[in-house]
């Protein structure tokens, strides 16, 4: 018989969403997209900003959240 409250939970644990944003040359359009999708998203959402433009200096987003 199968434990339905522990294959919730595994389902539950697994399911995480990555989202991959790829910067260039737009680092105020990617501060606006990482705070709309932090904004509109739950803790299963996964935020990886990839740069792509040695002259944008990123690091406020990362500032501002940690978890990106």
């Amino acid at each position: 018989m199968l434990d339905t409250s522990r294959a919730r939970f595994i389902v539950r644990f697994m399911a995480k969403v990555g989202i991959i944003l790829l910067n260039f040359h737009g680092a105020g359009e990617t501060d606006r997209c990482v705070e709309s999708l932090h904004n509109a998203s739950d803790d299963d959402v996964e935020i990886i900003v990839v740069n792509n433009s040695p002259e944008d200096d990123l690091r406020s987003i990362k500032e501002r959240f940690p978890s990106v």
